[in-house]
């Protein structure tokens, strides 16, 4: 019984020799850690999504800071063609320091911009160098413009279709491409409303607006880009793709077509909305066409436009879902340089007439 007593009382030395480690254990976790981030030098922030088939390209500079990103009073911008320098960019007016409110605009909308007007074409290699604060900074990137697909086909009708919990008519596109053969492809797709509208001013004058408006691409329904998971509107409701990351930027490989003919399937909205500002008072007609461009793409631009649909989508949590790392091909700096070269097709929508 004595033996019996002693192992007991051992057994219960040991459990409360492991409470009180437990309890010291998270009594410590309860404490404070003052975190102090290693404060890092400053670096220069280069960004800038080119396309061949723009007369002009615009290229943003920043500083980063430990804490914020800082405005550049200084910096100068050089492309490079083939190794041949091509042009020193022109830099751009700055915004206002203010909001129309009054209130102030933070450091970051404050970018350094500068416009390139210099003509490149599939198969250059572009190297952007820039140089901030008299010399103190320096970031450069080397792309190379991809080759275009050959040619675009469109169809296009009027779909019923629900969206945001309501039945409407939305425009539908049928976009017909056919990959470039023998090679790993990455495209992005974008659809742009070119409208006229004519009629009298305020002073009673003919006056002609032409205005151009990139649509929202209703992409859900096509399996390539939804990378093989086409949805519903009804979907999100009956709990199906609960986390599912939206391709904002439409962007999509050939991995599901290669070397053969897709024909894309999206819808945009059919009312258009004119920005006139009230330059027209009274509209005689509105004559309006759809631009397709079908944008050829770097993998890197396509990796950093995939990173950016999840940091921007109403569905990411880093809390559950992996961490979003924004790739960067600039050398002493930070940023993202990219490059596509496009093939695009026009298709001629009703016009409107109006009658005063």
């Amino acid at each position: 019984m004595k033996r019996l007593i002693i192992n007991v009382q051992h057994r219960l030395l040991l459990l409360f020799i492991i409470y009180i480690s437990i309890a010291s254990v998270f009594s410590a976790c309860e404490n404070e850690i003052p975190y102090e981030p290693k404060k890092q030098n400053p670096q220069l922030i280069l960004n800038a999504l080119l396309n061949a088939g723009e007369k002009e390209n615009f290229v943003y500079l920043n500083l980063s800071n430990t804490q914020n990103v800082k405005h550049i009073e200084d910096a100068t911008l050089t492309l490079y063609i083939n190794g041949k320098n091509a042009e020193t960019a022109q830099t751009v007016p700055l915004p206002d320091s203010q909001n129309q409110d009054g209130s102030s605009l933070p450091e970051s909308a404050r970018q350094k911009k500068f416009r390139l007007t210099s003509l490149f074409k599939p198969g250059d290699v572009l190297r952007l160098e820039a140089s901030a604060e008299e010399g103190q900074y320096h970031a450069s990137a080397e792309v190379t413009v991809p080759q275009p697909v050959n040619s675009v086909q469109v169809d296009t009708c009027l779909a019923y279709i629900k969206e945001y919990d309501s039945w409407s008519w939305f425009r539908q596109f049928n976009i017909a491409i056919q990959d470039r053969p023998n090679e790993t492809n990455y495209y992005r797709l974008n659809i742009q409303y070119a409208i006229t509208e004519a009629g009298k001013n305020e002073m009673n004058n003919d006056t002609t607006i032409i205005t151009h408006q990139d649509m929202d691409i209703i992409n859900r329904a096509d399996r390539v880009l939804t990378d093989g998971h086409p949805t519903t509107e009804d979907d999100e409701d009956n709990g199906i793709f609960i986390t599912n990351i939206t391709n904002k930027y439409n962007i999509f490989t050939d991995h599901r077509f290669a070397n053969t003919t897709y024909t894309l399937k999206v819808y945009a909205d059919n009312n258009i909305y004119i920005s006139d500002f009230g330059q027209i008072q009274y509209t005689y007609y509105i004559k309006e066409s759809a631009i397709i461009h079908i944008r050829s793409i770097t993998e890197e631009e396509y990796q950093y436009l995939k990173a950016l649909n999840c940091l921007e989508s109403d569905d990411y949590d880093e809390t559950i879902m992996e961490p979003v790392i924004l790739p960067s091909n600039v050398k002493g700096g930070i940023g993202f340089v990219g490059v596509s070269s496009e093939t695009k097709a026009t298709i001629q929508l009703p016009d409107q007439y109006f009658y005063q």
